[in-house]
């Protein structure tokens, strides 16, 4: 029976790659014919005999052309038929007696047909919402009015489909055997580069995953437990269902570290986003700040506690004077000027703003005033129709004063040079009270690392995340960062709206290693917010003690040597001091293939390198295998903030964690 169970899978499977195979070429053909037109219409266009303005003109219209084509859509399309190749799906299910194959990527036949149904489709919940067969499945499809339709029906069949180099190696029905396909799977993960889960997704991490565009949340998970992971597919799910609403343009990835922004930006294709905002926090101030003509240098060390009751001080001192300045020109109460700009205040309109409407309110009596000269003829009315015109110009000059004197009194008060928390604040009280002329507008914002930030920080936060929906993630066990915030509680006093979720089984990591990393926190943290361990076990993690850095330098070139003829993977270095790590770097460099060191910047994360990287750069990635080297009590203080740090220095490993040391330990590893 399971023989041919696995023999119809295998028919089928041929079946369905064949078609794919056969699509993808006519399809490659049709793009090449594309820019094979095109590459001769640019060939056209160098005849000398064209006017600069018929080249201008022919260059134009070949450019709106070939974008009209389709050219990019179908090239997005082919490289998911060429992903989908040898595995066009991972899994089945059986809805109302319809097979439903599920795969990274949808599939139809030419009659539009659905032969492979894309895991982000609302039918694909059927596999991840259930654990085996029932006669009460059902999910949900949103329409484009926002009204929702729920099927409901039999699910007669749950499998899963295991494929390698296009044959199915393994089939099991329901969730009894999926636990060991997840270990398996994440033993033989590589590490490098951040993997898509769409195989392996978890029920906690799928109810993430699928929550609708609107929702806020604050998701604390614990070291391991997919946080990025989850982000990046959250984001691929929204982008498939509701394209109608979300584009490159109008979502945003942050993340604290340019490394992690690379490191994640690398997996996005795969999962099918091709182009999305990525920034730093940083860099997301800086364009603000800059795309608003506020000139200052930043810095992004120091900190600035925030205190929200002084800047809500300064923002009613702005309030206090503005009326008082009005109040000073009579003409202010001859037009009513300060019962509308109370008005407007109350609306929450800034108050350069609340003085640049009434200005264009005043240009309306204007119009009416040169309508009337132009009417009019007894000469001593056309003068005091002229003396209004000059008074209400004047008026508009004066209130233009107050508007300059706002800003630059608030600019003032700032130093040229800030750093992240006094940016920060200067944004949410520029905002409150001149108001963004150039502020983004956002359906959807991914910030990753979110511990990390400060409660100054998240002010930026709830100003670009005030209509969109908003997914935080962290881990208060890896908060590194002096003067970020302490509990998720300070984040809600900020930012509203938000609902906390908890994730507390670690994935990554062998039940060994996280048990590992866990004791040298232990101490110092709440045990609610340590990792359970994901029953996957390996070897214990070794620590090795030399009595000179050369003799360590020697035996980890041996060690790396051993893995690299054993397996593909990736390998971290970790280093503790900047000394050391140019050392260490250059003893590899010259003895070890594709050694790469990890700094500021870098872009050139793959599966299978050494990685030498210091550890300030190491939260938020994974490896095969880490060593740790030298993590002396200098580089990790015993205490919290020596314990957090090591704590996301040990924790990045997935099958081998090794500790080479020639130092005295950290007090931490007394274990």
């Amino acid at each position: 029976m399971i023989n041919s169970t696995l023999q119809e899978e295998q028919q089928h499977l041929e079946e369905v790659k064949n078609a794919i195979d056969n699509y993808r070429k006519t399809l490659s053909g049709h793009v090449e014919g594309i820019e094979n037109e095109y590459k001769e219409v640019f060939k056209n266009i160098r005849d000398p005999y064209l006017t600069t303005n018929e080249r201008f003109w022919s260059v134009f219209n070949a450019i709106e052309k070939y974008e009209q084509s389709g050219i990019s859509q179908y090239s997005k399309h082919l490289l998911e038929l060429t992903e989908i190749q040898d595995c066009p799906y991972f899994a089945r299910v059986d809805f109302n007696l319809e097979p439903i194959y599920i795969g990274k990527f949808a599939f139809y036949d030419s009659k539009s047909k659905t032969i492979v149904t894309d895991w982000r489709a609302p039918a694909a919940a059927l596999y991840y919402n259930y654990s085996k067969p029932t006669k009460e499945a059902s999910y949900r499809v949103t329409l484009g009015n926002g009204q929702e339709n729920k099927f409901l029906g039999e699910l007669s069949l749950k499998r899963n489909i295991e494929i390698q180099n296009g044959k199915i190696v393994s089939l099991f029905d329901n969730d009894a055997e999926k636990l060991e396909y997840l270990r398996e799977n994440l033993s033989h993960q590589t590490g490098g580069l951040l993997h898509d889960i769409v195989t392996t997704i978890q029920d906690d991490q799928n109810q993430i995953i699928r929550l609708p565009l609107n929702a806020r949340m604050i998701v604390q998970g614990s070291v391991g437990s997919g946080k990025t992971t989850i982000a990046v597919h959250r984001l691929s799910y929204l982008f498939y269902n509701y394209a109608d609403k979300i584009n490159k343009d109008n979502t945003l990835i942050i993340t604290p570290s340019p490394v992690l922004l690379s490191y994640i930006s690398k997996t996005l294709p795969n999962i099918g986003i091709y182009e999305t905002t990525c920034l730093t926090f940083f860099e997301l101030v800086k364009r603000t700040l800059r795309g608003n003509g506020i000139r200052c240098r930043l810095s992004e060390t120091g900190s600035k506690e925030l205190d929200i009751k002084y800047l809500e001080n300064q923002l009613e001192n702005v309030k206090k004077t503005t009326i008082r300045k009005l109040a000073k020109n009579p003409l202010c109460f001859r037009y009513e000027l300060i019962k509308e700009y109370t008005r407007l205040e109350e609306l929450e309109v800034p108050p350069t703003r609340a003085l640049e409407q009434i200005k264009k309110q005043l240009n309306k009596e204007l119009t009416k005033i040169k309508n009337k000269v132009h009417v009019e003829v007894v000469e001593d009315k056309i003068k005091q129709f002229q003396k209004e015109y000059v008074t209400i110009k004047g008026l508009q000059d004066y209130l233009q004063t107050i508007v300059d004197g706002i800003r630059d009194e608030l600019l003032a008060s700032y130093a040229s040079s800030l750093n992240l928390d006094e940016a920060s604040q200067l944004f949410y009280l520029y905002g409150k009270a001149v108001g963004f002329k150039r502020l983004p507008k956002f359906q959807q914002i991914i910030l990753d690392e979110a511990q990390d930030l400060s409660q100054s920080n998240y002010l930026i936060v709830k100003e670009l995340s005030k209509r969109s929906g908003l997914t935080i993630l962290g881990d208060l066990n890896q908060q590194t960062k002096e003067g970020a915030v302490r509990t998720w509680d300070e984040v809600k006093e900020v930012v509203e709206g938000l609902n906390l979720i908890k994730l507390d089984i670690s994935y990554r990591s062998t039940k060994e290693i996280t048990d590992f990393s866990s004791c040298i926190l232990s101490p110092f943290v709440s045990k609610e917010l340590l990792p359970q361990s994901f029953e996957r076990h390996g070897s214990q993690v070794e620590l090795k003690e030399f009595k000179h850095f050369d003799e360590l330098l020697l035996n980890l070139q041996e060690r790396i040597n051993v893995i690299q003829k054993e397996k593909h993977v990736s390998i971290s270095v970790v280093t503790c001091n900047p000394k050391e790590h140019q050392q260490t770097f250059f003893y590899l460099k010259d003895k070890i293939n594709n050694v790469l060191e990890i700094k500021k910047g870098f872009n050139q994360f793959s599966e299978v390198a050494v990685y030498v990287c210091p550890k300030e750069l190491v939260k938020g990635l994974e490896f095969e295998t880490v060593f740790l080297i030298n993590p002396s009590e200098e580089s990790f203080p015993k205490g919290v903030r020596g314990a957090k740090d090591l704590y996301v220095c040990s924790s990045r490993a997935i099958n081998n964690l090794q500790i080479l040391h020639t130092s005295q330990l950290s007090g931490l590893l007394n274990l």
